[in-house]
């Protein structure tokens, strides 16, 4: 077996981490990864479509109620994976534009593990994705003790994500297979 820095960093048997795949819910897979020795990750669930692009648009009570949907998804993939593995596991957020529901969903996210110690010790990592890494929301994944990576596909990008402040980069390709990169 070989131990690598992305290992030691994450607390894992294998340097393997499950990509992120919104908007489906990854909670049993990311569990299975996390026990087999790996890093599991639950992704970013979208909006349902009966919210309707429209009425997110131009509805207010439907675009809140549509936040709180994805929360109770998001939430709920997360208590599934912490229930089913006792090891280290991440969760990811698309940041683009296009998904404003991304400060609500980290608030509930650190709200939670704040009060659970278990799910602290286990969810250790944030990666964020497909968007701009220095939005100021962000800065509350380190100011909570996490880890956090940025997802990149190009070197403009990962100098950028590095001056956000975060601790490793994942460099993808058009294919979307990625690699990473500890910043320290």
């Amino acid at each position: 077996m070989i131990k690598t820095e992305l290992c030691e960093l994450l607390g894992v048997k294998y340097s393997i981490m499950q990509a992120a795949m919104g908007p489906y819910d990854t909670s049993d897979l990311a569990a299975a990864v996390s026990n087999a020795g790996g890093f599991g990750i639950v992704s970013h669930p979208a909006p349902q479509l009966k919210y309707g692009i429209m009425a997110l648009v131009k509805d207010p009570d439907k675009l809140r109620e549509s936040f709180e949907d994805v929360k109770q998804r998001m939430m709920a993939a997360i208590r599934n994976v912490s229930r089913l593995t006792d090891k280290p596991f991440g969760a990811n957020f698309g940041v683009a534009p296009e998904q404003p529901d991304v400060p609500y969903l980290l608030d509930s996210l650190l709200e939670e593990r704040e009060r659970d110690p278990e799910l602290a010790r286990k969810l250790r990592l944030v990666i964020t994705s497909a968007g701009d890494p220095t939005q100021p929301h962000l800065k509350k994944i380190k100011d909570a003790g996490m880890m956090w990576f940025h997802t990149v596909p190009s070197v403009y990008h990962a100098k950028k994500a590095e001056k956000a402040g975060v601790d490793g980069v994942i460099a993808t390709g058009h294919e979307e297979g990625g690699t990473w990169r500890i910043t320290l």
